[in-house]
């Protein structure tokens, strides 16, 4: 089994929210989730403070449809204690921000690093899992890919 962190865009992209991406791509994005609810092949790693899952709920709805983002909310919110198929790792906000954490490296080549992304880095950084943070179609990942690689996190581009 994988392990990932995933990030809002692939939910928001599988939601057709994405309009700038090719049929195909939008089909790689809704075939990613769809290993985690309907394959059962895939772990997931989260905050335990639940600031992904609340930046997910901005962009997906739990009532399970109509898009797949949709419904990889709705397995998400009714897995999130099975330790079977969801991690929940503990990060440090830095004096009660949602933008920095003491999971997140504190190095030069990360400066200007998009902040409501640091939260996913934190987790596979805190992960006793190391899972790969996957991306379907934001640039500041690949971007900054090289520097993360330097603290052992993983991008994994889906599309």
């Amino acid at each position: 089994m994988s392990n990932y962190v995933v990030d809002t865009n692939i939910l928001a992209a599988a939601n057709g929210k994405a309009t700038h991406l090719s049929e195909s791509d939008f089909m790689k994005c809704c075939q990613f989730l769809k290993t985690f609810f309907e394959k059962k092949q895939n772990h997931i790693s989260i905050d335990s403070i639940g600031l992904i899952f609340r930046e997910y709920l901005n962009n997906a709805s739990l009532a399970g449809r109509p898009g797949i983002g949709d419904s990889f909310l709705k397995w998400l919110f009714s897995n999130r204690a099975n330790t079977s198929i969801c991690e929940s790792v503990c990060i440090n906000p830095v004096s009660d921000s949602e933008y920095d954490f003491r999971e997140f490296p504190n190095d030069i080549d990360l400066v200007g690093f998009d902040k409501s992304d640091k939260k996913f880095v934190a987790v596979a950084i805190a992960s006793k899992k190391s899972p790969e943070i996957c991306n379907a179609c934001d640039s500041d990942w690949n971007d900054y890919a090289e520097a993360l690689k330097k603290h052992g996190v993983k991008i994994l581009n889906i599309i």
